[in-house]
């Protein structure tokens, strides 16, 4: 027989066991990200790992929690620059605890169309599921991009949308300490607008915003692929196609977000296009490596690990 309600822990008594916290700083400590702007590193945050822990769990519970201030690093992906702020050490494992308990919950809420930073799903069910639409006939492609999807994401929004999908308080209250940030500088107002890209906690929460655009278009019958910020809807025709960029300008709008005029255009798998590293050209996918490009029928595992293009959700710099 389960326990009575009442003796049941909640959300956050569950992400704050020691035990989740340990596990959390494992997770945290496998991706060897660098220290945040208090200049903590991994080394030294497990010199004093328990108490550490403890001393996180204790603030969190006593209402004293703040997030720390982000190093702030550009990287290069494919040649690309992408800013990168990392949260502190004890912030990023906060966050991964945080994740683990909330992410069961919150999957079950997104759609088969969605497959970034998702359990059991990955870059290679997103290419399975693309080609499987382009044999039904949809061989027109809206090949989207959202205008600074992570930097623009409307804070006002993403409260309304976390309160009604974390029903707990406390865990809300906690959500919204990172989706606020940590103080800004003097005399500068306090961020209305977007995610760090680098924080273990926003791959879910941007997931929980795009879940809309996920559910508009799906609404209006449109087959879409979406990872995380990328996404492709395939289309009938190009008047259908047409209709699709429309359609996402609406749904885009009505979450405060817009898309790339000079990014986002429709095309067609015998045009050929580019998503998530992968080329498709009339019935052929392929993928570069060693500045060669490979044609061929299955794109094979180890490919989709060390050339996934875009934010991981992992802990850098």
């Amino acid at each position: 027989m389960p326990p009575p309600l009442a003796a049941r822990p909640s959300p956050l008594d569950r992400a704050l066991h020691l035990d989740a916290l340990r596990w959390a700083w494992r997770r945290v400590r496998a991706n060897k990200g660098g220290a945040g702007a208090d200049g903590v590193t991994l080394h030294r945050f497990a010199r004093l790992l328990d108490a550490n822990l403890l001393a996180l769990a204790d603030e969190v519970r006593d209402g004293g929690y703040r997030p720390g201030a982000y190093h702030r690093v550009t990287i290069f992906e494919g040649g690309k620059p992408r800013r990168l702020a990392i949260p502190p050490v004890r912030d990023r494992v906060l966050q991964r605890a945080v994740l683990d308990v909330l992410m069961p919950s919150l999957d079950r809420r997104f759609l088969p169309c969605s497959f970034g930073y998702r359990p059991g799903r990955s870059l290679h069910d997103a290419v399975e599921r693309i080609v499987r639409l382009r044999d039904s006939g949809l061989i027109w492609v809206l090949d989207a991009d959202i205008r600074a999807c992570f930097d623009r994401l409307d804070h006002g929004t993403l409260r309304s949308l976390v309160a009604a999908a974390v029903p707990d308080p406390e865990m809300r209250a906690l959500l919204d300490t990172w989706i606020a940030g940590p103080p800004p500088r003097p005399n500068r107002p306090r961020p209305t607008r977007g995610l760090p890209q680098g924080a273990v906690i926003s791959p879910l929460l941007a997931n929980l915003y795009l879940h809309e655009l996920d559910r508009g278009l799906t609404r209006r019958r449109y087959r879409l692929v979406r990872y995380a910020d990328d996404f492709i809807v395939l289309c009938q025709s190009e008047r259908h196609a047409e209709r699709a960029l429309r359609a996402t300008e609406r749904v885009l709008g009505g979450l405060k977000l817009e898309l790339h005029p000079a990014k986002t255009r429709i095309t067609s798998f015998e045009a050929g296009f580019d998503f998530l590293g992968v080329h498709f050209e009339g019935t052929d996918y392929t993928y570069v490596t060693d500045d060669k490009r490979i044609v061929i029928d299955t794109l094979p595992p180890e490919w989709f690990h060390y050339h996934a293009e875009g934010y991981d959700g992992r802990d850098r710099g």
